[in-house]
């Protein structure tokens, strides 16, 4: 009997240690994937805009969705950067989160 629970005990942490491992391996791995598909959204919500903003005489004409923030600024060729994603979070009033 004594056996059995040493068997038990040691499989117990095994099982325990490979848990938290791919638990721990999975969190990132859905977070990175995240990451990746929001990057390219924005990366195909910027195009979609630059097409837009081309296709028009003027920006009072641009339309926005619901909610979102356009942030315009004229820059020269000399100060121009690699494009900056980033996601931001707005207080609700509605909702008060």
């Amino acid at each position: 009997m004594k056996l059995l629970s040493v068997t038990n005990r040691f499989y117990f942490i095994s099982i325990s240690l490979f848990f938290i491992l791919a638990g721990g391996m999975l969190f990132y791995l859905i977070r990175y994937q995240l990451n990746d598909e929001l990057d390219e959204q924005l990366q195909s919500e910027q195009a979609h805009i630059s097409k837009s903003l081309r296709l028009l005489d003027s920006i009072s004409n641009f339309s926005l969705f619901l909610n979102d923030i356009l942030s315009i600024q004229k820059t020269t060729l000399d100060t121009y950067t690699k494009p900056l994603l980033f996601d931001s979070l707005l207080y609700d009033n509605i909702e008060r989160e």
